[in-house]
């Protein structure tokens, strides 16, 4: 394994940095990839998800440059075990830069990703139905929280100047169910 993983940097013009076969080994070790079978679906995992990462920078428009390791993560995941295919990706990516903007968050992007493999989602139709559902849910809270008269349109709230001031004392207690505190002098020493 240990041979394997060396001829896989040293293939990889990585054979000089010997924290990263290091690092591997420890991986692999923890993981109990310990065999040349295991070892070869991981090649195989790594090789997949780095010529993933140049179709997503190519997708997103992302520099192209070489992923994290938790970038490499989240794209094994969202790739081998999710199976979703670049055009998702490539929706959930617009989905972030929404409400994150120009700041790239690959956990956000999981979140998103996370919720569509919960729901089953598969293609872009899907992911349209469900944005379209999640507005249609959006509008109907809106509407609940606005009074409505009987033909379905809102009701203008009361403006500040249309509100009379009550200076009554007695009614404000009333209206408040309590008593006017009464304090009591201190008496002087």
């Amino acid at each position: 394994i240990i041979l394997a993983i060396c001829e896989f940097a040293r293939t990889h013009n990585k054979s000089h940095n010997m924290n990263y076969i290091y690092k591997m080994g420890v991986d692999w070790s923890e993981r109990e990839i310990d065999t040349i079978e295991r070892a070869d679906a991981e090649f195989k995992k790594i090789e997949a998800v780095n010529g993933a990462w140049g179709e997503f920078c190519a997708v997103t428009g992302m520099k192209k440059s070489k992923p994290t390791s938790a970038q490499s993560k989240y794209l094994a995941i969202w790739i081998d075990e999710w199976k979703f295919p670049m055009n998702i990706l490539s929706l959930a990516f617009e989905e972030m830069s929404k409400y994150k903007g120009d700041d790239i968050s690959f956990q956000y992007m999981h979140k998103i990703l996370s919720a569509w493999h919960t729901k089953n989602v598969k293609t872009p139709e899907d992911v349209q139905k469900l944005q379209a559902d999640f507005a249609d849910m959006q509008d109907k809270k809106y509407a609940s929280k606005n009074k409505k008269d009987v033909y379905g349109s809102v009701k203008p709230k009361a403006k500040e100047s249309d509100k009379k001031a009550s200076y009554d004392i007695e009614a404000a207690m009333k209206k408040a169910k309590t008593t006017v505190p009464v304090f009591k002098k201190r008496e002087k020493r």
